[in-house]
């Protein structure tokens, strides 16, 4: 199984200090198939 998350959007938030993230992942069988895609939100901390 192979899992990778590609970054789609940052986005800062209106209030500082975090910012919206928006990523997808996905995973692959031995075969090369992709079994899972997911898209996800997360708000997240911003590094200063």
């Amino acid at each position: 199984m192979t899992l990778t998350d590609t970054i789609l959007e940052l986005t800062p938030s209106r209030k500082g200090g975090r910012g919206i993230v928006k990523f997808r992942r996905e995973m692959w069988n031995q075969a090369g198939e992709v079994v899972l895609s997911i898209d996800i939100v997360g708000l997240v901390a911003a590094q200063t």
